[in-house]
C-alpha cells in the first residue's frame, strides 16, 4: 500500500497536503424560466412544415424568470432544462448559445438530445458549453418530417415572447429572425464560473480549479524523456597495443512510427472504498488522480433549482441535493492507495475519481454511491 495523501475540509475548501490550498466552489447561476408554468399541448416551437428551428426567449414575465435572469452570465453551462407536456420520440433538442438581437449570430451548441430516455415532464440534459455574459440561450429542434413538435412552452401575455429562426441557425451564421411569437420557452440552463477559462465549470467539471487543462480542467502530466549516457571516448593505443578499429560508418536512422496513444486504454480505477476517514482504490499504472465527494441530502424543487428544504419551501416538489465537500488532487502509484481525509458525518455520498495517465490519457471516471452510518 502506498504512502497516505492527507485531505482536510472545512466548508467546501479542501486541502491536499502536497498541492497547497483549492479555494471553494461556487454556486451555478440558473438563467432562463422557472419551468413553474404548465407547457401547453397546442403552441409549436418550430412553424408549418420546418424541421430544424432555433427558438431564443426575448423577454420573460418577471414572475417567470429563474434566479439568474434572461440573459448568460460568464461561464460554462453544464446543464440545461426543457419542460415539455409529452415525450417527443421523433425530436431531437440541443442548446444554442446566439449572439445579438433581432438580428443574430450562431454560436456554441451542446449536442442533440432525445425526448424519449427520461419520463418527464422535466428533461435535463448535462453539457460543458462556454457563454459569454450577454449571449442568450435558446433550444434547437430537429423533427422528422412529418411528426410533432416537442410541446415545450407556454402561452402567456405579450410581456413574455420568443425569437425563431427557421431554418435553425448555423454555427458561425448570421441572419434575422424570422418571428417573434408572444410564447415563452420553457428552457433553463446552470452556469458555473470558469475561473481559469480552461472550459470546464468549477464547481462539478475542473479537477483542477487555478490550473486550466484540457484533461478534465487538469493540465496533462509530463515525464521527461530518458537521459541517454554519454557517448565512449576514443580509445587511445599504448605501447604495444594495437590501436582500435575505427567504428563502422553510421547507415541510416531506424524509423520508429509515434504510438497511437488514442487506442491505448486509460489508467483504470478499481475496488474504490469510502469511509469516514478514508477513500481507497486500487491503480492500474502512475497516474493523477482527481477526486470529488458530494453530500446527496434531500431538498425541495424551486423555480428548476433544488434547494435545501425550508419553512418556506417544504411544500414544494422532493428532489436530491448534491453538495460538494470535498475536492482535490493527487499523484498516485500502481496498486492500493489509500486517501486519508477529515472524518465524515453519517449520511449518503456521491464519490468520483478520474486518473490521468503520464502520456496524458484519460481513464474511466468511476462514481459510487455510499452511506455512512454511526
Amino acid at each position: 500500500m502506498h504512502a497516505t495523501t492527507l485531505i482536510r475540509a472545512t466548508g467546501l475548501t479542501v486541502l491536499l497536503a502536497s498541492l497547497g490550498v483549492i479555494a471553494p466552489a461556487r454556486a451555478a447561476t440558473t438563467v432562463g424560466n422557472n419551468l413553474d408554468q404548465t407547457p401547453s399541448p397546442t403552441v409549436s416551437v418550430c412553424d408549418g412544415s420546418a424541421t430544424t428551428c432555433t427558438v431564443v426567449p426575448k423577454s420573460l414575465i418577471p414572475a417567470n424568470q429563474a434566479a439568474g435572469g434572461l440573459v448568460a452570465v460568464s461561464g460554462v453551462v453544464v446543464r440545461w432544462q426543457v419542460k415539455s407536456a409529452a415525450q417527443a420520440p421523433n425530436v431531437s433538442v440541443a442548446l444554442r448559445v446566439v449572439r445579438g438581437g433581432d438580428t443574430a449570430t450562431g454560436l456554441g451548441r451542446s449536442d442533440l438530445e432525445g425526448m424519449t430516455s427520461q419520463p418527464g415532464p422535466i428533461f435535463t440534459f448535462p453539457t460543458r458549453l462556454p457563454v459569454a455574459a450577454g449571449d442568450r440561450l435558446g433550444v434547437e429542434m430537429s423533427v422528422r418530417a412529418g411528426a410533432a413538435y416537442a410541446p415545450i412552452a407556454a402561452t402567456t401575455t405579450s410581456a413574455g415572447s420568443w425569437d425563431r429562426w427557421q431554418p435553425a441557425l448555423g454555427f458561425g451564421e448570421t441572419r434575422r429572425r424570422n418571428s417573434d411569437k408572444p410564447f415563452e420557452l420553457l428552457l433553463n440552463a446552470d452556469i458555473e464560473p470558469d475561473a481559469d477559462a480552461d472550459g470546464w465549470g468549477d464547481e462539478t467539471q475542473d479537477g483542477c480549479r487555478g490550473a486550466a487543462g484540457p484533461l478534465a480542467g487538469c493540465p496533462p502530466v509530463v515525464v521527461p524523456p530518458p537521459t541517454e549516457p554519454p557517448p565512449a571516448g576514443p580509445v587511445v593505443a599504448g605501447p604495444g597495443t594495437p590501436a582500435a578499429a575505427p567504428p563502422p560508418a553510421p547507415g541510416p536512422a531506424a524509423v520508429t512510427p509515434p504510438a497511437r496513444i488514442d487506442s491505448e486504454p486509460g489508467p483504470q480505477i478499481t475496488g474504490l472504498q469510502f469511509s469516514a476517514t478514508r477513500v481507497r482504490f486500487r491503480l492500474s499504472e502512475p497516474a493523477a488522480v482527481s477526486l470529488a465527494v458530494q453530500l446527496v441530502t434531500p431538498g425541495r424543487r424551486v423555480r428548476g433549482r433544488c434547494l435545501k428544504t425550508t419553512r418556506s419551501n417544504r411544500g414544494g416538489p422532493r428532489c436530491l441535493r448534491r453538495v460538494t465537500v470535498l475536492t482535490g488532487r493527487t499523484n498516485a502509484e500502481p496498486g492500493l492507495n489509500t486517501a486519508r481525509i477529515l472524518r465524515r458525518p453519517p449520511g449518503r455520498y456521491r464519490v468520483r475519481l478520474l486518473a490521468t495517465g503520464t502520456s496524458g490519457r484519460l481513464g474511466r471516471t468511476v462514481i459510487r454511491y455510499f452511506r455512512l452510518r454511526r
